[in-house]
This record gives C-alpha cells, sequence and structure tokens, in this order.
C-alpha cells in the first residue's frame, strides 16, 4: 500500500543541501541531522504499538537516523507520558487494545499544549472512516502496511524538521 499524507500543506523539505563544518574535525553533516538529534533527546518520539517486535523494528529505523524514542505500549500510559513530559513526535498503531490510535490522538488533541505535535498513524487495515477521523484531528501522516522502512523515515525526518522550523529561538 502507500502512504496517504494527510496534512498536504505542510512545507517539504525535499532537497536541502545545506551543510555545516563540525568545526575542526572537518565532518560535514546537515543542520538538520544535528538538529533534529539534539531534539529528539529533549523531546523523543513516542512509539506506541502493542506488538514488540514493530515497535522495535522502528525504534531501530529512528536510531539509524540519530533520532531518540521512547516506546510504549499502552495508549493510556502512552497518553499519560505525553501529557505530563515533551515529545517530539508521536507513531501509533491505529487497532490497539485499550485506545486505538484515532483514540488516542483525540485524546492528544484535547490538551492546547499538543494541537500541533505531528502524529503518524500506522495500519495494516486503513479504513476510510478512520482516515476521515485522523485528518479532523489534524494528524500529520497515515502509513499503510508492509511499511517502507525509509519512507517512514523520511517522513518522520519531514514532520521533524517542520516542527524544529516551528520552535522559538531560546
Amino acid at each position: 500500500m502507500g502512504t496517504f499524507l494527510i496534512n498536504s500543506e505542510r512545507p517539504s523539505m525535499n532537497g536541502t543541501s545545506a551543510t555545516i563544518d563540525m568545526q575542526s574535525s572537518g565532518v560535514m553533516m546537515p543542520p538538520s541531522v544535528l538538529d533534529l538529534e539534539t531534539f529528539t533527546r529533549c523531546a523523543p518520539i513516542l512509539i506506541s504499538d502493542d506488538e514488540p517486535q514493530i515497535a522495535h523494528l522502528y525504534e531501530v529505523l529512528m536510531a539509524r537516523a540519530r533520532l531518540h524514542t521512547i516506546s510504549i505500549p499502552d495508549s493510556y500510559q502512552a497518553l499519560d507520558y505525553m501529557l505530563n513530559k515533551p515529545v517530539s513526535l508521536v507513531i501509533s498503531d491505529l487497532n490497539k487494545p485499550n485506545l486505538t490510535g484515532i483514540d488516542l490522538l483525540k485524546a492528544l488533541r484535547q490538551d492546547p499544549t499538543m494541537t500541533e505535535t505531528p502524529f503518524i498513524i500506522i495500519t495494516a487495515t486503513p479504513e476510510y472512516e478512520s482516515r476521515q477521523m485522523f485528518k479532523m484531528l489534524n494528524g500529520s501522516a497515515y502509513l499503510a502496511k508492509p511499511i517502507d522502512g525509509r519512507q517512514l523515515t523520511q517522513v518522520v525526518t519531514q514532520l521533524l524538521t517542520v516542527q524544529l522550523a516551528d520552535q522559538p529561538i531560546q
């Protein structure tokens, strides 16, 4: 299946080639990699999938991109974490026990500080109704399994880059 980017008005960060010289080391790295690594260290990507092997796969994909994660399979515990600690982005399965991914997104959007947090749903059973509700709740990306690791990493990186660009400079 494919990717359904619900909020297509989000700017695409593809094709950027700016680099930062890592002082005397001579290592050239895109600034987004450095910024995203720090950003996700302070506010990790929350992964909420009740299948441990799938959650681990997402953790490995994010680690390869030098992004920090926390995995919380239970939706209620994930929601509690998100409402009490900073997260940069959420990756959730749609069909989970207790709260579905849509229920989790709905609960998250009720907190005024979490209305813009990027939220990705990944599902093996894409449904029209869930996609519509996801769109109404300002979800970021609705992806169908089987997931392409590069595609997921690219979507996450793009969403985080936009999220980081929207942060005030302190």
